[in-house]
């Protein structure tokens, strides 16, 4: 199985996980949608990016500040499950080919939003645990 590309469908908090929100996305093309479950911080993070206010983003900054990367460096933001957990990564064009690096989900998109890069999430990921609406 491939990788599928997903869009932000909404960030909402958790019923009955004060401390997490629940991050949704969408499949582009489908009426699949993938719950996952992310820090407040890291909610934070990924609704200033979608709402424009990268200025207030400094977890990004230092994210591609440690990485020696700039924004036009951004291939995707990868969500995949290793073992049980969700987990992400970023794809970097770079020094002398693409390389990926494991961070936090909401870090991983905001840094996609921001580049305008394409979300990608394993396609196994959604038959484990997406939910298809009708139409």
């Amino acid at each position: 199985m491939g990788e599928v590309q997903c869009a932000v469908d909404s960030i909402r908090v958790a019923e009955g996980r004060p401390q997490e929100l629940t991050l949704i996305l969408k499949q582009k093309g489908e009426n699949t949608y993938l719950p996952v479950w992310i820090s407040q911080h890291q909610g934070q993070i990924l609704a200033n990016e979608l709402n424009g206010k990268p200025d207030n983003a400094k977890d990004v900054d230092a994210f591609l500040g440690e990485n020696n990367a700039t924004d036009s460096e951004i291939i995707a933001g990868i969500v995949y499950l290793d073992e049980s957990a969700f987990h992400a990564k970023v794809l970097l064009s770079g020094h002398p080919s693409p390389y990926e690096v494991s961070c936090p989900i909401g870090l991983a998109l905001a840094i996609a939003v921001r580049a305008r890069a394409p979300i990608l999430v394993d396609e196994s990921l959604f038959d484990r645990a997406g939910v298809r609406l009708s139409s």
